[in-house]
């Protein structure tokens, strides 16, 4: 037959199980060697490396033209677009831990959407950024609405160069959730074109 039986299931659930025991997953606080302070201590210690290593990551596929670096002189009126300019919890990723000081107890954190954490000392790329022009072109990144690209579109019009901050993040990438195909979630498909369509002599 097809069917699983139980000691089978059994097993395979123990197996599953007896690591996440062993480092003590489910141990009562009161077992725990670390205390908060440790945490923040380890933490600090590794935050420079942290940082590091993601600015190592980033890869450049394709610099058309050598638009990058950006010459400020040339290049005074950027427009950012899309979604992802304007989120804290996307840019860092949904398993950090504890990223900003007082960071809330990960029961709670379940309750803001699936992130589990305080990401309020997250800068947005529009809040680093400052660009002359900034539009989500979405409410967030799997809305399926177009009512905010028509006014992204009009302000990259007003650019020298348009930024695009697209991408996923918890809301579609998690273990019990996951997108189906490589494609941007929502409407971030559509509002790219349509940028582009309208600004094709601006590098994008």
């Amino acid at each position: 037959s097809n069917q699983v039986s139980d000691d089978d299931l059994r097993t395979a659930f123990m197996n599953a199980m007896r690591p996440l025991f062993a480092i003590g997953l489910f141990d009562p606080d009161s077992y725990s060697s670390y205390s908060d302070d440790d945490a923040v201590t380890i933490m600090s210690q590794h935050q420079e490396a942290a940082l590091d290593a993601a600015r190592q990551s980033v890869v450049l596929l394709k610099n058309k033209d050598n638009v990058l670096p950006l010459d400020p002189d040339v290049d005074k009126k950027i427009a950012l677009i899309g979604p992802l300019g304007f989120v804290r919890e996307q840019l860092v990723g949904p398993v950090t831990i504890g990223p900003c000081p007082g960071s809330v107890p990960q029961a709670q954190g379940l309750l803001r959407g699936g992130y589990k954490e305080d990401y309020s000392c997250i800068s947005t790329i529009n809040e680093t950024l400052k660009p002359a022009f900034a539009s989500p072109g979405a409410l967030n990144i799997t809305d399926s609405s177009e009512a905010l690209i028509d006014q992204a579109v009009a302000l990259a019009k007003q650019a020298d160069v348009v930024l695009f901050a697209l991408g996923a993040g918890l809301e579609t990438i998690d273990e019990s959730n996951d997108l189906h195909n490589i494609s941007l979630p929502g409407v971030q498909n559509k509002l790219v074109q349509k940028v582009i369509q309208a600004t094709p002599d601006l590098p994008h």
